[in-house]
């Protein structure tokens, strides 16, 4: 079956990611919106095990009021016995052995909650350029939205999700997933072109309307409209 990580733009993406990570850096994603399915395990078997796996919650057992807390909290976690220094920092952090060598997912962050952790990440990007590539841990931050500020650094990405997937990419999906479902000729590019024209660049649009019949898919706007509904969208939502 056709997946979204198999088309063009996403391809790229999951190669860019790759790429800051493998080179030392930890990185910062914006979705707006769900992470599309299969995310963390596609992007896994590219690096393989060598690093720790680990998730944290932002609202969670790590505390976001500041930069310090979220060094607190991470200590607590992953290297307790670093808790005990009166006056830890991401410097301290990132040279604990026992911290080192990981790759950490962060979910759940979004406008409201990002800001203490995106000071942290500025202030562990610099800190952690003296750890040598291969014993420093990396971050890996799954924002819901754009974030206010970034501080990008040699040792901090960003890799936006927004403009990735474009109608090209969601052609070539619909085309794949029709053809499994025995659709052949004119039929499946009248189908698969209406998918990329009425999804535009949403993966998840063009998901569901994918899972619905040919009729459908050729009168959308019953769809559209529960999608808009769930979603919460209006005649004033801001693309």
């Amino acid at each position: 079956m056709m997946e979204i990580w198999n088309l063009p733009g996403p391809s790229r993406y999951l190669e860019a990611v790759e790429r800051s990570l493998r080179d030392g850096a930890s990185v910062i994603l914006p979705f707006p919106g769900d992470v599309p399915a299969g995310f963390r395990a596609v992007l896994h078997a590219l690096l393989g095990d060598f690093w720790q796996w680990a998730t944290v919650e932002a609202d969670g057992v790590i505390e976001t009021a500041g930069g310090g807390f979220v060094v607190r909290g991470l200590c607590k976690r992953f290297a307790p016995l670093l808790s005990a220094v009166a006056r830890v920092t991401a410097a301290d952090l990132c040279e604990e052995e026992e911290f080192q060598r990981r790759l950490i997912w962060i979910d759940g962050l979004h406008s409201t909650n990002c800001d203490g952790w995106l000071s942290f990440l500025a202030a562990y990007a610099q800190a952690s350029r003296g750890v040598p590539t291969l014993e420093r841990t990396r971050f890996v931050a799954l924002v819901d939205g754009s974030p206010a500020r970034v501080t990008r650094d040699i040792c901090l990405a960003l890799h936006d999700w927004r403009d990735v997937v474009d109608e090209m990419d969601l052609l070539f999906l619909a085309d794949g997933r029709l053809r499994d479902r025995g659709v052949d000729g004119q039929e499946r590019l009248l189908l698969a072109t209406t998918v990329a024209r009425v999804a535009a660049w949403e993966s998840e649009v063009a998901e569901r309307l994918l899972e619905e019949s040919d009729e459908v898919i050729l009168d959308p706007r019953s769809m559209l409209r529960a999608i808009a509904n769930e979603k919460g969208w209006t005649c004033d939502t801001i693309a």
